[in-house]
């Protein structure tokens, strides 16, 4: 997630870096250490990058420094271009000043382009050099992207459809993906419009999950259909100064509405129900087997009202077949 003209398509870029200044000040003490108390970051240097961590994540931090040099080098392979500009890397151990910082609690990392910044919340790394890994590829291609092409001519979609293909599908989103939301998507008749996702992403939980799933399968879909090179040669295009329609045509052969019809077409015929049950095939069952013993439930009460009222009904009749006479005995 790169916030460039605005987050997530609500909040203005000039406020997040000011909340993002007001912590590293106040809250972490940098620049101010003394202020309220608060501890001061403390400063790493690794090939390319700086990393500011609060000492209780010292072991984090080293982490960040192993593990950049190798990022910036795969990035370097997988995109065709030198990444050679410095980058901060700003680590946030307290969940909370991250989602102060992000104005959105789903998710854990994002980057200011602008300021060849990224900012990562450790809470959701769990203590994974894995994930860390992936959260700094991830977060590093939008700047690289932000950097070479810039944020108004790129379109939203391609920005983050790219790096998600680049760090192999993962993403800094936290939402839990119970469903396949582009999947259900495109058999409601509704596939995404990726000129609604040119400038913005949605701030909701699921308009946004969707968001992220449509743009990482257009962008896998044009590698597969076109190829990796002529991806490449469209951000190379893009980088270059040409327009969004020229770039497309010139790298791809094909206009973006050309290309993101060719796209529904491939999910309409991917998109059927048989597939969409055979994928959640295992949350069916379990939803059936839950709905089978919920109702099960409700039987065995009933049965056991009914049988409770019945005896009830028989204790009645039978007090009331006693003669008078035997009452007063």
């Amino acid at each position: 997630m790169i916030p460039s003209a605005t987050l997530f398509g609500t909040r203005p870029a000039s406020r997040l870096r000011f909340s993002i200044l007001f912590l590293l000040i106040f809250r972490f003490g940098f620049l101010c250490p003394p202020l309220m108390g608060a501890e001061p970051f403390h400063r790493m240097t690794t090939a390319g990058a700086t990393i500011l961590y609060a000492p209780a994540v010292h072991g984090a931090a080293e982490d960040v420094a192993r593990l950049y040099p190798r990022v910036r080098a795969d990035l370097s392979h997988t995109l065709n271009r030198r990444v050679d500009f410095p980058v901060t890397v700003v680590l946030i151990a307290d969940s909370r000043d991250f989602r102060r910082m992000a104005g959105n609690p789903y998710f854990s990392a994002f980057a200011v382009g602008e300021k060849a910044l990224m900012v990562i919340d450790l809470t959701k790394m769990d203590g994974d050099p894995g994930k860390l890994f992936a959260t700094l590829k991830h977060e590093l291609v939008h700047l690289v992207l932000h950097r070479s092409i810039g944020g108004d001519r790129l379109p939203r979609w391609l920005n983050e459809g790219v790096a998600q293909w680049v760090s192999d599908g993962y993403s800094e989103l936290l939402i839990q993906k119970r469903w396949d939301v582009l999947r259900g998507a495109v058999l409601s008749g509704d596939p995404p419009d990726l000129d609604r996702l040119a400038d913005r992403f949605p701030a909701r939980r699921r308009p946004l999950l969707l968001a992220y799933e449509a743009s990482k399968s257009a962008v896998e879909f044009m590698v597969r259909e076109f190829g990796k090179e002529p991806v490449l040669n469209l951000l190379d295009r893009l980088s270059r100064g040409q327009d969004l329609e020229a770039a497309f045509y010139g790298a791809l052969g094909v206009y973006p509405a050309e290309m993101e019809r060719l796209w529904h077409r491939q999910l309409q015929r991917t998109s059927t129900w048989p597939v969409y049950l055979a994928v959640h095939l295992y949350e069916i069952i379990f939803i059936a087997a839950a709905l089978a013993t919920l109702f099960g439930f409700i039987r065995a009460v009933r049965k056991k009202r009914r049988y409770r009222d019945e005896e009830e009904e028989k204790d009645e009749d039978e007090e009331s077949a006693i003669p008078p006479d035997e009452w007063r005995r």
